[in-house]
């Protein structure tokens, strides 16, 4: 009797645990399958939220061009400007015939790049810089006859660096178009200074609004960091791009006015009773020769060597070249003649 008691007992037992264990598996499970959902439920919730930004975005999308009013077409084509220019099949491989290490001849009538040398290799532009400088200022301000009072914030900064200036001194107050001549034709860094102050508020911010502007205008490989081009490892630019700017200052009335002046006389001053010649470095240095020439910016730093860009019209078309890295300002002016005689026809 006793063993069957204890055999009953152990049965007993054996169930007991056979029935805890189908609840631990049970339990475990019911776990697992828990900890599945939840993991999906991370995984779609992101995806459901960006469907539903993307059906919501798609549905003001559709509603706003329902209810746009139907436009017109007109029989007549509108006029194209050509696309921006790229070195193709087409374009000639400058080479020894030129003494610059990097230039681009453009056909701003015909939209192409007629020859090139190097066209897309980063260099300090120098002094060309401010051609930007100029088609930034233009754009940016209302009234050409405001006045702007020098000083010795913007001037002792110029002289300490040893750049070129226009001679204005501190508390001189002229008109802004004089700042802009003063920027090209003598190359004065003081005139740049004080424009970018005028326009931004200070060289940083200048240089900013440039660099935009070479973006809108396709020129991809150009970095400024200020507005007269003194040296700076990051003030990097192209032939290309140069070409670019240049070709678009060409096509504003008032930056194609400066480039293309010879003199420019600040009005008078008490600093300066006659008023203050300014003169074209670039003029000055052609004087009779390389008559091709019609309006243009020279550059030069020790790092960047000469540079220059050039307009010029011949046979109803406009040209731009610009040319970086010559050894010598004739040398860069001589390059200007070659390519124009050669590849334009220049008589």
């Amino acid at each position: 009797m006793e063993r069957e008691n204890l055999d009953a007992a152990i049965e007993r037992r054996r169930r007991m645990r056979a029935r805890r264990r189908r609840l631990l598996y049970l339990r475990r499970a019911l776990i697992l399958l828990i900890a599945a959902a939840l993991l999906a439920l991370v995984i779609a919730t992101p995806i459901w939220i960006v469907r539903g930004i993307r059906n919501h975005r798609d549905r003001i999308r559709d509603s706003q061009a329902d209810t746009k009013p139907t436009v017109t077409q007109s029989t007549a084509p509108l006029p194209q400007k050509p696309a921006i220019p790229a070195v193709d099949g087409h374009t000639v491989s400058l080479g020894s015939e030129i003494v610059s290490e990097y230039a681009v001849l453009l056909d701003m009538t015909e939209g192409r790049v007629v020859a090139a040398k190097n066209p897309h290799v980063q260099a300090n532009p120098a002094s060309i810089t401010k051609v930007m400088t100029l088609l930034v200022a233009v754009e940016n301000i209302e009234d050409l006859q405001d006045t702007y009072t020098m000083s010795y914030k913007i001037i002792d900064p110029v002289y300490t660096q040893g750049a070129s200036v226009t001679g204005l001194t501190s508390g001189e107050t002229v008109t802004v178009e004089s700042l802009l001549y003063g920027c090209i034709l003598p190359s004065g860094a003081d005139a740049t200074a004080a424009l970018a102050d005028y326009v931004a508020g200070g060289e940083e911010a200048f240089a900013d609004l440039m660099n935009r502007k070479a973006l809108a205008l396709g020129a991809q490989n150009t970095h400024f960091t200020n507005s007269s081009g003194l040296h700076s490892m990051y003030h990097k630019t192209t032939a290309m791009d140069m070409a670019l700017i240049m070709a678009a200052a060409m096509e504003n009335p008032t930056c194609r006015q400066v480039l293309s002046a010879r003199e420019y006389l600040i009005p008078p001053t008490p600093q300066h009773p006659e008023g203050l010649l300014q003169t074209s470095t670039m003029f000055n240095h052609i004087g009779s020769r390389y008559t091709c020439v019609m309006a243009g910016k020279t550059g030069y730093t020790d790092q960047a060597f000469n540079t220059l860009a050039t307009y010029t019209e011949i046979d109803g078309h406009e040209y731009v070249f610009v040319s970086m890295y010559a050894n010598g300002s004739d040398k860069a002016l001589e390059d200007a003649h070659a390519v124009y005689r050669k590849y334009c026809n220049w008589k």
